[in-house]
């Protein structure tokens, strides 16, 4: 039976996420190593629970996304660093992509 729309994301922290800076794109996210997850790449990238709270990518992303060549399917394994605002940046052999907390709870059907 295949499993559709559920990610377990297995979260170790490394780290305390709670110091600040600033990214390049001038939303504050944290500049410590951030906590390993490992992210469902199999029907491409579209977001992450962590705790009890889902992440989306954000709409410009959205629209552009294609999953890096050399990533894993279908999961790759990475760090992310939680900001202010609901802003969490997904990082992965030199990729960065930024998510915003959503009011979705699973990822959208894969088929």
């Amino acid at each position: 039976m295949r499993a559709v729309g559920w990610l377990v994301v297995t979260m170790v922290f490394a780290a305390a996420c709670s110091s600040s800076g600033s990214s390049s794109a001038g939303s504050p996210v944290s500049q410590q190593p951030g906590a390993s997850l490992r992210l469902y790449t199999h029907c491409g990238i579209d977001g992450f629970k962590l705790g009890s709270k889902f992440y989306a990518l954000t709409p410009r992303q959205a629209a552009n996304v294609k999953v890096p060549i050399g990533w894993g399917n279908p999961f790759e394994d990475g760090r992310v660093r939680v900001g202010l605002g609901g802003v969490a940046v997904f990082t992965s052999k030199g990729r960065d992509f930024r998510f915003r907390i959503s009011t979705r709870k699973t990822l959208r059907p894969c088929y």
